[in-house]
């Protein structure tokens, strides 16, 4: 049985690095993943004077040095690049810091919204300007902040809005709570709560009454990203093959729901191994061929959250398969690294499937065009989402289209999954 070994979770990484620049001790990061997007959050934190060291096989230690958050800087610009969680996390981070920064980004970051996290750190006191409002470059003069308690109740089930938050609230050393979408990707929780931090979580309110000081340095293999996983399980499920196992695969509930999803669809997929690792669920996945999947769901909008870097996955796969589905609260895919809706949409166009989707303002209706034994590619699809350039090859494959990108492309899919051609010889 071939097996697969996919580089680290990012949004678990960009945490970890964080994380272990504000302990005491020298942390390691195993299975780190090289992608553009972790690279920028460790570039920002060298340039913070926190000092890291590659040891090889895709391992670093990071030499913790909290008193960073205490020093005043010269003023100085960096480039985001491609990542999101980058820019938004730092919003937060450097606003508490003494110094003037200015965040930016490439052509899709820029047209990315920011005022989700700049809005709250201006009610907090911070002066903090969009200079595209809502989108960035951002200009931030950092300060420590006045309050005594921090209180904020979550427009968006947003993640790094959430997270960003958090470390706020390590940093200033202030008590944290959080209400209204808290339902968003949870690892900045799981990590707190496997480090015994005083955070508590119900459905309608979020903690925090810690400080960054009681931080300690770890040891951790950070577990593969779902998301990248999803493509390569959708390669096996539709084309027929040798089984094979996707190794130390991310499991948390917050992140796994299409799995769920698929193994309602009659997917032949097996969790085997089942662990903790620093309070994430990683288990090892075996995938078959499944020949006779099929699909009628009706997903919500609460349920949005821990699927949105899945939805063009399962729209296509839907589009593929017998049945039809309903997804709500699709909106927030425009506000991706592209505008995912509108991407998948002509990526189905480009293979003849555009009668599949049926787009309608908030919700989606997925129909099976009937059309996957005779796939035949019409036009070529490109993107700058990394993303859409994976679900582009799912397509080739079960259209016996040979894939090639063009040099762009290949820059696009380093920012998540470096050596992605390396991966699809499954």
């Amino acid at each position: 049985m071939k097996e697969l070994n996919l580089p680290g979770d990012k949004s678990l990484t960009h945490r970890y690095l964080l994380f272990a620049a504000l302990a005491s001790g020298t942390s390691v990061l195993e299975n780190f993943p090289e992608s553009d997007d972790c690279l920028r959050t460790l570039s920002i934190l060298e340039r913070l004077k926190i000092h890291y060291r590659s040891l090889g096989q895709q391992t670093i230690e990071i030499d913790g040095n909290p008193k960073f958050i205490h020093k005043t800087y010269p003023p100085f610009s960096f480039d985001c690049g491609n990542s999101g969680t980058t820019m938004r996390l730092f919003c937060a981070i450097l606003a508490s810091l003494q110094g003037q920064w200015t965040l930016t980004g490439d052509q899709s970051l820029l047209a990315r919204p920011m005022d989700r996290i700049v809005d709250p750190l201006i009610a907090l006191g911070h002066h903090i300007v969009l200079a595209n409002a809502p989108h960035p470059p951002v200009h931030i003069e950092g300060k420590k902040t006045a309050i005594e308690k921090l209180h904020y109740s979550l427009p968006m089930a947003s993640a790094q809005l959430k997270t960003a938050l958090l470390f706020y609230a390590l940093i200033n050393e202030i008590p944290a709570s959080l209400g209204g979408h808290i339902e968003s990707r949870d690892h900045t929780e799981v990590f707190l709560k496997s480090q015994d931090f005083a955070i508590q979580r119900n459905e309608k309110q979020l903690n925090l009454n810690d400080t960054y000081k009681n931080l300690k340095a770890f040891k951790v293999k950070t577990p593969s990203d779902p998301s990248s996983a999803a493509f390569f399980i959708g390669v096996r499920l539709l084309t027929p093959g040798e089984k094979f196992k996707i190794n130390h695969l991310l499991h948390n509930p917050t992140r796994s729901f299409y799995i769920d999803l698929l193994i309602a669809m009659g997917a032949s997929l097996e969790l085997k191994n089942k662990r903790n690792v620093l309070g994430e669920t990683v288990v090892d996945l075996e995938v078959h061929y499944s020949e006779n999947l099929n699909h009628q769901f009706h997903i919500q909008t609460h349920q949005i959250a821990s699927l949105i870097d899945e939805l063009p996955f399962l729209i296509v796969l839907f589009a593929l398969t017998p049945g039809e589905s309903i997804i709500e609260g699709v909106n927030e895919l425009k506000h991706k690294e592209s505008n995912r809706l509108e991407s998948t949409r002509e990526l189905l166009s480009c293979f003849g499937l555009e009668e599949s989707l049926h787009i309608s303002h908030d919700s989606v209706r997925v129909t099976n065009s009937s059309r996957r034994n005779s796939l035949q590619l019409k036009k070529h699809f490109t993107s700058k989402d990394h993303r859409m350039l994976m679900l582009r090859t799912l397509l080739e494959k079960i259209a016996k289209v040979p894939s090639q990108f063009r040099e762009e492309e290949i820059s696009s899919l380093n920012t998540s999954l470096p050596n992605f051609t390396h991966y699809l010889k499954i």
